[in-house]
């Protein structure tokens, strides 16, 4: 029984750590509110005793950013060819987890309804597994095979914003090295829209696309690059817009990743951290978010409810077992002293009937029950106590088993030698033979 529940409860413990290893201790919040407050914003969030890491990628979603990922496959001194992919774009710190803090919005973003919200993987199989520096990038191992690099080539990135309130803005920056090749696991199964470049003498001359790239560019298949890439093309970006847009809201990242400290202490950090951004001035306000407010979202992907419903699952059945197995063995236990009882019944009443009361041949049984219980319990302990490390079990199964197999034994032996020595010995005696 020891074992067993040891199992039972290391079989729990690896439910709840797969769980939380894919996201499920990992809860999203949707906001809008200012670029310049979000920093400091995380860096509250990270103070809260419940938060195990919080983040708040840049990401295409949000940005309106195009990422043209080029490279160079042919050059002499008149010209040089490029092959490339153009992608979504996600910018991270070295915190960021590539395997787990990676969600996009997937269905309807209407103000009625909310889309879902999904976690897409990033298993680095190439290179380093770390986040990328400024001048470095994570490419995906699709983009990589179609042109044909590994860690270590360089590519020129030119970032594109499709801002609603002005001219697009394009930057390009050259010889970014490539560190890592990763495999995507998400909706679009590596799904991106591929162009040819051709440049003369340093000028570019002609982007050839496929005809339907124009509907390949909403992927969520992204390149990865640092943070302060980003937060530098957003800048410049601000800066190059025309004098007559004047925007209040300055695009940037709107949705905040945060990881809680266990799986079971995700609704208090979802409380925490309703109250934290309420005594920011944001307000709740699900699905329509608008400037100065937020929502807190599960994602679809292994939430903690998930995991608590699996856990709960194997606890109940892992209890049942565990009840039936107690239960026959108590009962076993109980029959076996019943009949050891009911075969002595002819030697109670002889005692009986040389002198013993009922009271001393019911306290010699117990006694004798005791020691033999005592001895049985004694010899488990050593033996269990001896056991390697991964079966000596639960302290708190083997008591249970203890207390129960011994409650049904003397309860069974007790009402067994009470039934005879209600009568006189003689007449036991005459009934006997």
């Amino acid at each position: 029984m020891a074992v067993f529940g040891q199992q039972a409860e290391i079989r729990q413990s690896t439910i709840l750590r797969d769980y939380e290893a894919t996201g499920a201790a990992t809860f999203l919040v949707e906001f809008r509110t200012a670029e310049s407050e979000i920093d400091e914003l995380i860096e509250a969030v990270r103070r809260l005793p419940e938060i195990s890491a919080a983040e708040a990628p840049y990401r295409s979603s949000d940005l309106d950013v195009i990422a043209h990922t080029a490279f160079l496959v042919f050059q002499n001194e008149k010209q040089q060819e490029y092959l490339g992919a153009s992608t979504a774009v996600l910018g991270v710190t070295d915190r960021f987890d590539l395997a787990r803090d990676y969600y996009e919005t997937i269905g309807s973003q209407s103000t009625s309804r909310a889309g879902t919200q999904l976690g897409i993987p990033l298993i680095v199989t190439d290179g380093v597994t770390r986040a990328p520096s400024r001048g470095e990038v994570l490419v995906p191992a699709a983009v990589a095979d179609y042109v044909g690099v590994r860690p270590g080539a360089l590519a020129s990135i030119e970032l594109k914003s499709e801002a609603s309130d002005g001219p697009p803005v394009v930057h390009r920056y050259p010889d970014v090295e490539v560190i890592g090749v990763f495999d995507v696991i998400g909706p679009d199964e590596g799904r991106f829209a591929p162009f040819w470049r051709l440049a003369a003498r340093g000028r570019d001359v002609l982007t050839v696309r496929r005809p339907a790239a124009e509907n390949e560019l909403r992927t969520t298949l992204p390149i990865v690059l640092n943070t302060e890439l980003l937060r530098e093309f957003l800048t410049d970006q601000q800066k190059l817009r025309p004098p007559e847009i004047v925007s209040g809201d300055m695009v940037g990242r709107r949705q905040l990743v945060i990881r809680a400290s266990a799986i079971f202490a995700v609704p208090a950090a979802e409380e925490a951290i309703e109250r934290l951004l309420k005594g920011r001035g944001l307000s709740g306000n699900c699905p329509a978010i608008s400037l100065g407010s937020f929502c807190i979202v599960l994602p679809e992907r292994n939430n903690f409810v998930t995991a608590q419903t699996e856990q709960a699952k194997f606890s109940t059945g892992a209890g049942f077992f565990t009840a039936l197995l107690l239960a026959l063995v108590a009962i076993g236990n109980a029959g076996l002293q019943l009949q050891a009882v009911i075969s002595r019944w002819r030697e109670h009443a002889v005692l009986q009937a040389l002198g013993f009361t009922p009271l001393q041949l019911l306290l010699y049984s117990i006694l004798r029950l005791c020691l033999v219980f005592g001895t049985a319990i004694v010899a488990s302990a050593v033996a269990w106590t001896m056991l390697p490390s991964p079966f000596n079990g639960s302290f708190p199964a083997f008591a249970t088993a203890v207390v129960l197999c011994s409650a049904t034994s003397f309860i069974a032996a007790t009402a067994a030698l009470l039934w005879p020595l209600r009568s006189r010995p003689g007449r036991q005696i005459r009934e006997l033979t």
